[in-house]
């Protein structure tokens, strides 16, 4: 709603909105030395995105997951909670990234964002 655009998503549980990928990658950047610290993830929300932009949900419950499209293997990896390893994650479909999946951030270990038509990042999964 307009009433929360601009607020910050730990003010805000059960709303959705965007957030610059550059800025999911500066939040892992900064924790590559202290480890990884998905709870303290807490972007601005915004109700308009554009190209370059993550569209996020934080569930009623407070968990934050990003909305990423992955190709089909991708799909088959994230499924198995007991895999881990690295994926290819884009923030629109693109080509055989055209699944769209939902990743809890504290799935996330490592994100490493790549500027591209369109933007992509190569995501570490625990």
């Amino acid at each position: 709603m307009e009433l929360e655009d601009g607020q910050k998503l730990s003010d805000a549980n059960g709303v959705y909105g965007f957030v610059v990928g550059g800025i999911v990658d500066n939040h892992f950047k900064s924790h590559r030395l202290h480890g990884p610290r998905a709870y303290d993830f807490d972007p601005k929300v915004f109700r308009d995105g554009v190209d370059g932009d993550i569209e996020f949900h934080r569930t009623p419950s407070g968990e934050t997951m990003l909305l990423l499209y992955v190709d089909e293997s991708s799909v088959v990896h994230l499924a198995d909670v007991n895999r881990v390893g690295d994926i290819f994650a884009y923030y629109s479909p693109h080509g055989a990234h055209n699944q769209l999946v939902t990743v809890p951030i504290n799935r996330i270990t490592d994100w490493d964002h790549r500027d591209s038509y369109p933007d992509f990042a190569e995501v570490s999964i625990d």
